[in-house]
């Protein structure tokens, strides 16, 4: 059956009213879908579950993201959407959101290694893409520095790294033991 999953005049789990989702829609095997709506303050990227269950994704009031842009969102199967936008500092940039964490993953100033040589973006065009292997894709002016200039197809590995629970734990097994003592040490004396 059909049944209207986000409608105009809703209201987003921040408490703003959805006034559009016109711009586009992806959605993935598990039936979520990522919008891009605007809403009466301000865009926000929302993945939406066939039960209605509404995720906001990313904001453009405060935060990492200052303004999002008209492009579709995309969504893959593990529930990862990426996005353009503009970050804090007012750049083009590209972003990919787990619902609970936004990772900047490519802005105006970026070095990237590039088959031909190094280079930097120089702009955030176009639309973007994410699969299911985490790689996201993105349309992005490159820079050779220090004068050319042209569009070449920039993809980027996307990994959303959890939050470590607990950041002493240097060895990464989230506990602190004897053991991060000696990978701290091990880490302090590779400095020298």
């Amino acid at each position: 059956g059909v049944a209207p999953l986000l409608v105009h005049g809703a209201t987003s789990p921040t408490g703003n009213t959805v006034e559009s989702t016109l711009v586009g829609l992806d959605i993935n095997g598990s039936s979520r879908v990522a919008v891009l709506a605007f809403t009466s303050g301000g865009d926000e990227i929302l993945g939406v579950d066939a039960d209605g269950t509404v995720t906001v994704y990313a904001t453009e009031f405060g935060g990492i993201v200052s303004d999002i842009d008209a492009v579709p969102p995309r969504i893959n199967d593990d529930g990862w959407i990426v996005f353009r936008g503009r970050n804090a500092a007012g750049d083009e940039a590209a972003f990919v959101s787990d619902g609970v964490d936004i990772l900047e993953i490519a802005s105006v100033g970026t070095g990237l290694h590039a088959d031909f040589a190094p280079a930097v973006v120089g702009g955030v065009v176009g639309g973007v893409d994410i699969n299911n292997a985490g790689q996201a894709v993105i349309n992005a002016e490159l820079r050779q520095p220090p004068l050319s200039s042209g569009r070449g197809l920039a993809i980027v590995r996307v990994d959303i790294v959890p939050q470590d629970d607990c950041p002493a734990a240097v060895n990464g097994d989230g506990e602190l033991t004897p053991a991060d003592f000696n990978a701290w040490v091990i880490a302090f004396n590779g400095q020298l």
